[in-house]
C-alpha cells in the first residue's frame, strides 16, 4: 500500500542520513588524528636530529641514536595508517553520499573551503 511504501521510504531515508552523519563523523576523526600523527612525526625528527647532533659529538650512546630512530619509524608508520584511514573513511562517506569516488569533497571543515 501506499502508506508502507512511504513509511518505508522514510526509514530508508533516516538509516540514509545516519549513514552518512556517521561517515562524516568519523572522517572527521580520521583527520584529527592523522593531524596528531603528523606532529608525532615531526616531533620524531626533531628528537632524532638533536640525538644524531649530540652523538656526532660523543655526548650520546648509540643505544639512544638507535631508539630515536626507532621512534620515528614508528611515528611514520602511525602517520601512514592515518593517512590510510583518511582514504578509507572519505571513500566511505563518498558511497553513503552517492558520490563518484573521484569527486572531490571540499566545504567538510573550515580547512577544505580556505
Amino acid at each position: 500500500t501506499i502508506a508502507r511504501t512511504e513509511q518505508a521510504l522514510t526509514e530508508q531515508t533516516r538509516q540514509a542520513r545516519l549513514e552518512a552523519s556517521t561517515a562524516l563523523e568519523e572522517l572527521l576523526t580520521a583527520r584529527e588524528i592523522l593531524a596528531a600523527a603528523d606532529l608525532n612525526v615531526a616531533a620524531a625528527d626533531r628528537a632524532l636530529d638533536q640525538i644524531t647532533a649530540r652523538f656526532d659529538v660523543g655526548k650520546a650512546e648509540y643505544l639512544r641514536l638507535l631508539n630515536a630512530q626507532s621512534d620515528r619509524m614508528n611515528a611514520r608508520s602511525q602517520a601512514i595508517r592515518a593517512r590510510y584511514d583518511v582514504l578509507v573513511q572519505t571513500a566511505a562517506l563518498k558511497r553513503s553520499l552517492g558520490l563518484d569516488p573521484r569527486t572531490r569533497l571540499s566545504g567538510l571543515t573550515e580547512e577544505d573551503s580556505e
